[in-house]
């Protein structure tokens, strides 16, 4: 399967998960992850997107949308944990919705910002 039709399985809890204040739409998307500014990683169950962040020494990586089943949404985010880490990556971080904070830190992460939104 190629990018588009990755996402397109989601196109809808993607859409809905990125939101009106994303500065990325689900139509740029395939783009950026084919110009390699993010990173699709893909099982049968779940897509997880991720871009990496350059910083003045090293990287990290920041998982900003997944979408499918939670539990092999965990096996991408575990998948994409352990390539940062053999590619070097100093961190890696997530946004996500409230609701994913007490999976999080289960598995050892720690909120260090809040975004907060109001619909105008």
């Amino acid at each position: 399967m190629d990018v588009a039709q990755e996402l397109h399985r989601y196109r809808y809890e993607i859409e809905d998960a990125l939101g009106a204040s994303s500065p990325i739409t689900y139509h740029e998307l395939p783009g950026l992850i084919e110009a390699g500014k993010l990173i699709l990683y893909a099982n049968d169950g779940a897509v997880l997107v991720c871009e990496p962040i350059r910083h003045e020494v090293g990287w990290s990586l920041c998982m900003f949308v997944s979408a499918g089943e939670l539990g092999s949404v965990m096996e991408l985010v575990d998948h994409a944990e352990k390539v940062a880490k053999e590619k070097g990556a100093s961190a890696i971080s997530a946004i996500g919705r409230p609701g994913w904070l007490k999976e999080a830190r289960k598995r050892g992460y720690r909120t260090t910002t809040v975004i907060m939104s109001k619909e105008l």
